[in-house]
């Protein structure tokens, strides 16, 4: 069974906007995370553009960040 958002995206208007939004959706998989056995990656995919989401790839109970490099 999957979590109802085991991805959630979201474009952030201003700073504090992104943070609220990260740890809201960061706070919102935690649990799910640790009863998966499996991490949180957040991935920024432009300068506003944002993805929260389960991972096999980090380990449990750890939050990494990743940039998803587009080409030019």
């Amino acid at each position: 069974m999957n979590h109802p958002f085991s991805r959630i995206a979201f474009t952030a208007v201003d700073r504090p906007s992104m943070e609220r939004q990260i740890n809201a959706a960061v706070e919102s998989l935690r649990i799910w995370g640790l009863q998966r056995r499996r991490g949180i990656l957040v991935t920024r995919h432009s300068h506003d553009s944002f993805s929260v989401e389960l991972s096999d790839a980090v380990p449990v109970g750890i939050t990494c960040e990743s940039w998803a490099h587009q080409a030019a």
